[in-house]
């Protein structure tokens, strides 16, 4: 009887290893294509933030607008609310 429990202990602790060693393997593919994520992400931000720094340097006000919605809304004290990119590109060409 006891043998029997004893290998019935083995399962369950065999078996908790088996789900320990899943979840850990579960758990390190999410840390991966998190990773993943985060650099491609990092390469983006760099990329467009590269962008925009030629834009302005160029006074691109064209490509500076690519960067927002068409339904973009200027909120600024003392100016009228400007809507989309037309209404905004008036506003900011104006000294």
């Amino acid at each position: 009887m006891e043998q029997k429990s004893f290998s019935s202990s083995n399962a369950i602790s065999n078996h908790r290893v088996t789900c320990n060693q899943k979840e850990q393997q579960l758990l390190l593919e999410s840390l991966s294509r998190t990773q993943c994520i985060v650099e491609q992400s990092h390469t983006a931000i760099r990329s467009n933030s590269n962008q925009l720094n030629n834009f302005l340097t160029e006074g691109d006000l064209d490509g500076i607008l690519l960067f927002y919605d068409s339904d973009v809304e200027l909120l600024e004290s003392q100016t009228p609310l400007c809507r989309g990119i037309d209404g905004n590109r008036f506003i900011l060409i104006i000294p």
